[in-house]
């Protein structure tokens, strides 16, 4: 991510590319960011997560992958 807002920078201060805008508001020292990536606009991707599917108790180790489409379709799934 690091990397890639520099890329932009340089993108932006050398060609004059403006970097993708995003929605958001910002209020009591918290970030809120629209539901969808179509509102949200920019390149940050959107994440779900829901819990409880397990059948019995116990310790579980889950991961998640998230990606975003710089580029491309803000309305992929994949």
């Amino acid at each position: 991510m690091i990397e890639q807002s520099l890329r932009d920078l340089v993108a932006w201060v050398e060609d004059a590319v403006v970097p993708a805008g995003t929605s958001y508001t910002f209020r009591d020292g918290k970030v809120t960011m629209p539901a969808t990536a179509a509102e949200r606009g920019g390149i940050q991707p959107v994440v779900r997560a829901t819990a409880n599917r397990y059948e019995s108790p116990g310790t579980y180790f889950v991961t998640a992958r998230v990606t975003s489409h710089r580029a491309g379709d803000d309305a992929a799934t994949n």
